[in-house]
């Protein structure tokens, strides 16, 4: 580990990151985003927190003002869903 960087620090705690889809910035409050948070919980529960997700996307699809960016955030739980069945223990 090298020195401390307090540019980097600041990026990777701090400053807003612009990515609706991967990385929204009310998600991203704190130095946690809402989905590290829900990966301390145990599999069955992440996993029904991940299936509710993508339901949520799938159902109000059309009905808001981007669709291609929830069918986008939709796609991205069922491939974390997907991933923590293969066995990736990241989460």
């Amino acid at each position: 580990m090298g020195p401390y960087d307090p540019i980097k620090h600041y990026e990777l705690h701090y400053r807003p990151i612009e990515d609706e889809v991967n990385h929204p910035t009310h998600y991203n409050q704190g130095i946690l985003e809402v989905i590290d948070a829900m990966k301390a919980m145990t599999d069955d529960e992440y996993r029904g927190f991940l299936r509710g997700n993508a339901l949520k996307y799938i159902y109000r699809l059309g009905s808001k003002d981007n669709p291609k960016q929830d069918g986008e955030k939709a796609k991205y739980y069922i491939d974390w869903l997907i991933k923590s069945y293969e066995g990736d223990t990241t989460k």
